[in-house]
This record gives C-alpha cells, sequence and structure tokens, in this order.
C-alpha cells in the first residue's frame, strides 16, 4: 500500500484528544470507564470501527492504526460522525504490548485484511503468526476472541494452522462469508476486493482459558 505522507497529521492527532488516545495515562482513563473494550488492529480509514460502536454504545472502541497520514483520515470521519464510545490510535500493537492497563482487558481483538507478508521469512511479520498470538494472550480477557477477515487464501490457511498450534478454539469459519446470512460489517478493503471477485475468509477464535506461562513477548 503506498501512503501519502501528510504533514499535518501528527499536529491533528495532538490536537483532538478527544477521540485519539495520546499516551498510555490518556488510555488507561479510557478503559475505566468501560466493562468491554474492543480492539481492532489495522483500523485503516476506519469505516469498520465506526460502525461496530455506534451498535454497541456500552462498548469503548480502540482502532489503532500504525500510520499517522491513513488514520487521520479515519478521525476526519469521526469528526463528523462524534461517536463518543470510540477512540483511535496511532501507534503499533508492539509498541503497546506492556501496557499494565492492558493485561488482560480486551474482549475481543479485530484483524481485517491485514497484510499477508507473503515470503516465507516474513512470516513472523502476519498478525497472525506466533509472535502476536502471544502478544493477544497478554492482552486479552481469558476467554476473550480474535475475529479474522481476509481474502488472502494462504494468509487463512497459514492462520488456521497457527490458531490450532497456539491452542485457540475455532468458534465459527467461513470461505465465502459475503455468501451467507452472518451479520458483517465491510470495510473500505472489503468492498474493493470482493468486487474484483475475491471471496471473503473470515473466522472467529477463542482464547484457551488455559493458557499460561506465555512467552515474553520482546
Amino acid at each position: 500500500m503506498r501512503i501519502k505522507f501528510k504533514p499535518w497529521a501528527k499536529d491533528y492527532i495532538k490536537e483532538h484528544d478527544d477521540f485519539f488516545v495520546q499516551d498510555e495515562a490518556h488510555l488507561e482513563t479510557l478503559l475505566a470507564k468501560y466493562d468491554e473494550v474492543y480492539l481492532e488492529i489495522g483500523c485503516g480509514k476506519g469505516r469498520f470501527s465506526i460502525e461496530m460502536a455506534k451498535q454497541n454504545p456500552n462498548v469503548l472502541y480502540i482502532a489503532l492504526e500504525r500510520y499517522d497520514s491513513v488514520i487521520v483520515k479515519a478521525g476526519q470521519k469521526q469528526e463528523e460522525e462524534q461517536v463518543d464510545n470510540l477512540y483511535f490510535y496511532s501507534n503499533d500493537i508492539v509498541n503497546i504490548k506492556d501496557f499494565a492497563c492492558l493485561k488482560n482487558r480486551i474482549s475481543n481483538i479485530y484483524l481485517n485484511f491485514s497484510d499477508p507478508w507473503p515470503k516465507k521469512r516474513h512470516a513472523k511479520r502476519r498478525l497472525t503468526s506466533e509472535y502476536y498470538l502471544n502478544i493477544y494472550d497478554h492482552i486479552l480477557k481469558p476467554d476473550g476472541n480474535i475475529f479474522f477477515k481476509t481474502d488472502n487464501q494462504q494468509l487463512f490457511e497459514y492462520s488456521l494452522v497457527s490458531f490450532n498450534e497456539w491452542g485457540w478454539s475455532i468458534v465459527d469459519l467461513c470461505l465465502d462469508l459475503h455468501n451467507t446470512d452472518r451479520p458483517n460489517i465491510r470495510t473500505e478493503y472489503e468492498d474493493k476486493f470482493s468486487s474484483q471477485g475475491f471471496r471473503i475468509n473470515y473466522c472467529q477464535v477463542k482464547r484457551s482459558k488455559d493458557v499460561r506461562g506465555i512467552k515474553n513477548p520482546n
């Protein structure tokens, strides 16, 4: 994905602490206000989290995106929508994995159309690799869930194996989401890939309550 640099993005984020998480202390304050917290990793332009937050006003949504120049587009939508229970966070999950306020705090994680990193030497970078599942084990509640969507068949197959090897339970699985009656909020990429004829793969997996002795995800 080619990203057009926006030199004003950092200042925009700092100026809008009413819907952008600023730092760990700010995040901790927000988490204290809600019992349920859902996290989208790689939120892009924000459509998915905005619509999900509208449907679930009693849940705090944190939408994470590592690129300032991308997430400000989501922020501009939020300026118009004013969804009170949604905050965007310009950061990488790797940078916030050790925040004390996140330990076993997240109920659901959403991974929508993550980068497939197709080369074998880049496998660790996939958001469903052992490295990242270890991180999710730290931040999810004991019975937390991951909801995963992708158009990439190889990534989907890799992810199912990864979930299984990590001891997670598959709750739901579908190889053609758009031809089912499952409730679904489409992302911008989802519309693009679907219009090109790609099937959308979907699964929900549940964290094992018995997961213990997790490695420190350095």
